[in-house]
C-alpha cells in the first residue's frame, strides 16, 4: 500500500470519526438540558370531520354503477370462457391419457411378439413309420409315365 492510498483512507477515517462524535455530542446536550418533556401533536385543521356525508350527482351516480354493471358483465364471461377452456384442456388430457394407454398395451403386444419371434423353435426329426419301408414292386410298375401328364399340371 502506498502512502497516499494511506493517507487517504486515514482521512476518510478521521472525517467519519469526527462526524460520528459530534452527532453523540449533540444528541446528549439536548437529552440532558431538556429532560423528558412530552410533546404533543395538535391534528390539523384542514382534515374534514368524518361526521360530514359527501354526495355525488345523480348522473355520476347512474355512470358508476353502469360502469360497475359492464365491469361485472365482463368479469362473469371471462370466468365463463375460462371454465369452458378448462373443460376443453381436461378432455385433451383424458384423450392423451387414453391414447398413452393404448400405446403402451400396443408396444407391449409388439415386445411380446419380439420376444416369441427371437426364441428358437426346435423342430424334433419326425420318425419314418415302420409300415412305409419300400414300395412293392409291383407298385412302381403301376406308374404312369410322366409323358402322359399334360403341361399345366
Amino acid at each position: 500500500m502506498n502512502q497516499r492510498s494511506a493517507l487517504l483512507i486515514a482521512a476518510a477515517l478521521t472525517a467519519f470519526l469526527i462526524v460520528l462524535i459530534g452527532g453523540l455530542a449533540s444528541r446528549l446536550s439536548t437529552s440532558a438540558s431538556g429532560g423528558t418533556t412530552a410533546t404533543t401533536v395538535a391534528p390539523p385543521a384542514a382534515v374534514p370531520q368524518p361526521a360530514t356525508e359527501i354526495t355525488l350527482d345523480p348522473a355520476v351516480e347512474a355512470v358508476i354503477k353502469d360502469r360497475e354493471a359492464a365491469y361485472q358483465q365482463a368479469l362473469v364471461e371471462a370466468n365463463n370462457r375460462l371454465n369452458d377452456a378448462n373443460g376443453q384442456i381436461a378432455q385433451a388430457n383424458s384423450q392423451i391419457s387414453t391414447l398413452e394407454q393404448s400405446r403402451q398395451q400396443i408396444a407391449d403386444i409388439f415386445n411380446q411378439s419380439q420376444v416369441v419371434m427371437a426364441a428358437p423353435v426346435e423342430v424334433a426329426p419326425a420318425a419314418a413309420p415302420a409300415a412305409e419301408a419300400a414300395p412293392a414292386p409291383e407298385a412302381a410298375a403301376s406308374v404312369a409315365p410322366a409323358d402322359d401328364v399334360p403341361a399345366g399340371w
